[in-house]
């Protein structure tokens, strides 16, 4: 019974967020007043761009916080992107929007944001952007361009080089039925990344 209402509370604020309604969702964090809610907090100061605030109560859950919570990764994957784009806030504000508007389900209009911040001279911020483009792609059936996108992160020293050879091969082995070229695929993830 706690397990359910806990659960019921966080798709209420699951649907306040997909709504937009950001403070409401806040206002209800606080009104249920439950530790595992705490967690929720940072995603919408993500998107609410209070990287400050999100960074002092992520520290703080992170030190105290239970690293099984179902939300400690999110929180892991939330710092890293803040720090990322620590050096153009801008950037990350328009980020922080396409991320809200995937979350809203609203992958077209995230696409074109996220294009709209794709031209950066930060090469990591570049593959991160061009990643998670393609992968939205792959989500509005458009394979060759998310094919596209996933070839544009080449740098062996990329942290999405690992992630995105293996979508390609999976691109071709599921959608394409490109057997020989995912077999290619999956022995050049293997070759050269062998500790994955």
């Amino acid at each position: 019974s706690s397990k359910y209402s806990t659960n019921a509370k966080e798709r209420i604020i699951d649907i306040q967020i997909a709504r937009g309604n950001l403070n409401n969702a806040i206002e209800s964090i606080a009104e249920f007043n439950k530790k595992e809610l705490e967690y929720k907090k940072i995603q919408i100061l993500f998107y609410q761009h209070k990287f400050k605030e999100l960074k002092v109560l992520s520290d703080d859950l992170l030190k105290r916080g239970n690293k099984n919570n179902k939300y400690y990764n999110d929180v892991l994957k939330i710092i890293s992107t803040v720090m990322l784009f620590y050096d153009n806030e801008e950037v990350l504000k328009k980020y922080a929007n396409a991320m809200l508007k995937i979350y809203q389900n609203k992958r077209v209009e995230a696409i074109n944001m996220m294009i709209d911040i794709s031209n950066n001279q930060n090469i990591q911020i570049v593959d991160k952007i061009n990643f998670e483009m393609s992968y939205l792609q792959l989500l509005q059936g458009n394979t060759a361009e998310s094919i596209k996108l996933l070839n544009n992160i080449e740098s062996n020293t990329s942290a999405y080089i690992e992630i995105s050879t293996l979508l390609q091969a999976e691109i071709h082995d599921y959608i394409l039925n490109d057997k020989s070229k995912a077999v290619e695929l999956y022995l050049f993830f293997l070759d050269n990344f062998p500790s994955s």
